[in-house]
């Protein structure tokens, strides 16, 4: 039996309390979370605690008052010299999987003072891996590969964003679950997993999953994505390919400061856009094209219908600017080139 021993990363700035964001093993194995916390907390009742729905849920404290089946797997220890204590688990199992928190218990009328803490306990070793970090730049893609064991060869694969202690569906490949700027691919042949996420954001920061639905379980990688650069205003694809008499959807994004902006498409000229084709405000369809914009999620849609060669060309997803700081408009925009193939020819 493995027995894992994770330790915090500390900075040279102290905090009341602090301990690893992730902890992750595999199930049969024990796990060590240590939190460190600041001197004037040294005498204080420790304890973990986890499961919470309205509050969490104490399993294990210091002064040995809680008593329960999962704490028959679970212990802690509070080096005071150190400052530091230390919950090991036992025996993981994969129920195990969800958010928990040191703490420091607190007299009346002071809160407890708690670190949150995610723990995955994985299947066994070896069925699903991947990387550890992803990083990519605000209006690129990024492109993620998790293998899988063979056992897996035939079962749903998924691509999940971690939310407190629930991670939310994104993709799939059943096509149950699509996202407009992600997509998700099985290799059977190589057994491996491999998502794509494109135009990011600087909100796609965070943890992810790739994972496989098991008959008893799912089978779960965490991946943690960072997002960074400049956060751009206007963010499209480059370009989208359709066949004539098919539809196309253009996707844009833009930042929280355009929400109530009127948004447009219009068909590039020389040297500008030669006519606006459609917007937000008025026009929102007409001659096969249409717009909608969805301000919960900052993003415009445009939808161009029984395509016909001649619509082929450079466009413009546009945001229509008020008064800027130096007392000039300026529309925001971003350039898409729409490719119109035949009926037979494939789309690549």
């Amino acid at each position: 039996m493995k027995f894992w021993i994770l330790l915090p990363f500390f900075s040279g700035v102290e905090t009341s309390l602090s301990g690893p964001k992730e902890v992750s093993s595999w199930t049969g194995n024990s796990v060590n979370i240590t939190c460190q916390y600041s001197e004037n907390y040294t005498d204080d009742v420790k304890y973990w605690c986890g499961k919470w729905t309205s509050s969490c849920n104490v399993l294990v404290k210091s002064d040995g008052s809680v008593k329960s089946l999962l704490n028959q797997r679970m212990s802690i220890s509070d080096n005071k010299m150190n400052k530091q204590f230390t919950v090991s688990v036992r025996n993981l199992r994969t129920s195990d999987s969800g958010w928990y928190k040191c703490g420091i218990e607190m007299q009346r009328p002071h809160t407890d003072v708690t670190y949150p803490v995610h723990l995955t306990v994985r299947g066994a070793e070896g069925h699903l891996s991947g990387p550890e970090i992803m990083k990519g730049l605000v209006g690129k893609s990024v492109t993620v590969e998790c293998p899988y064991d063979k056992r897996y060869e035939q079962a749903e694969k998924f691509w999940c964003k971690t939310l407190n202690s629930t991670c939310y569906p994104l993709v799939s490949t059943d096509n149950s679950q699509k996202h407009m700027r992600m997509s998700i691919k099985d290799d059977r042949s190589g057994r491996k997993i491999t998502v794509t996420m494109r135009s990011l954001m600087k909100d796609d920061t965070g943890w992810y999953r790739c994972g496989i639905k098991a008959l008893n379980f799912d089978e779960t990688h965490p991946v943690y994505l960072t997002v960074t650069g400049a956060v751009e205003s206007l963010v499209g694809p480059k370009l989208v390919t359709g066949r004539t008499g098919s539809s196309v959807s253009i996707v844009c994004l833009y930042s929280d400061d355009y929400r109530d902006h009127e948004k447009y498409w219009c068909k590039e000229g020389i040297l500008m856009c030669s006519s606006t084709l459609v917007t937000t405000n008025y026009n929102s369809e007409k001659e096969r094209k249409s717009i909608s914009d969805n301000k919960s999620s900052k993003e415009f849609t445009v939808i161009m219908k029984e395509l016909k060669k001649e619509d082929e060309g450079l466009y413009q997803c546009g945001i229509d600017r008020t008064l800027l700081s130096d007392g000039s408009f300026r529309d925001e925009t971003t350039s898409v080139y729409v490719h119109v193939k035949g009926k037979g020819a494939l789309l690549c």
